[in-house]
């Protein structure tokens, strides 16, 4: 039985009372829930309770020899800290499903965001979109789930707004509900 702190993204784990195993995609701190990918390729739910590790990712391996910063621990607790590497996670996923995760979350994108102004932080997010959608506008038919929270909605209006604006070609919904919630855009190079 594995608490929640002590599981990562990439991990191999098997579930305690039931049958399965795979590897760790998301974890939800605020409601104790590890989404572990089985070996077709479906996220399933999990308590963390029911998580046992069996490998943990050489990634975490090396971080766990680094002492993590407050700021790391801090949004960890508060379940904002999704990924260690979000971009390694997106291109393993690209092969595989041919889909692009990328998380606008500021935890995400810097380590040493706290006091920023929210205007800073809207346009850190924007760039980091604008440059993923400059690196993919040539690969006709990519799939990029932009993950940016539910909150106020304000980044996610923002990137509609550039989508029809500065991306016309491009078709765009809300991303699968039962991965993401209301929380992520998926946009489809076209």
């Amino acid at each position: 039985m594995a608490k929640i702190s002590d599981i990562h993204i990439h991990d191999k784990v098997r579930f305690l009372d039931s049958v399965g195993e795979g590897v760790v995609v998301k974890i939800d701190a605020k409601q104790n829930l590890v989404y572990v990918q089985d070996e077709d390729g479906f996220d399933i739910p999990m308590p963390a309770q029911q998580i046992v590790v069996i490998a943990a990712t050489p990634i975490q391996q090396e971080r766990q020899a680094i002492q993590p910063s407050e700021g790391d621990k801090k949004a960890k607790e508060q379940g904002t800290l999704h990924a260690a590497h979000t971009a390694a996670k997106g291109k393993k996923e690209a092969k595989k499903e041919n889909i692009l995760e990328v998380d606008l979350h500021i935890a995400q994108l810097i380590e040493h965001w706290q006091g920023m102004q929210r205007g800073e932080i809207l346009q850190l997010q924007l760039s980091t979109f604008h440059n993923t959608m400059r690196n993919n506008i040539k690969n006709r038919g990519q799939k990029i789930v932009f993950i940016h929270g539910k909150g106020e909605g304000i980044l996610k209006a923002a990137i509609n707004k550039e989508l029809d604006k500065a991306y016309p070609t491009c078709v765009y919904h809300d991303a699968s509900f039962a991965q993401y919630g209301f929380g992520a855009t998926m946009v489809i190079i076209a």
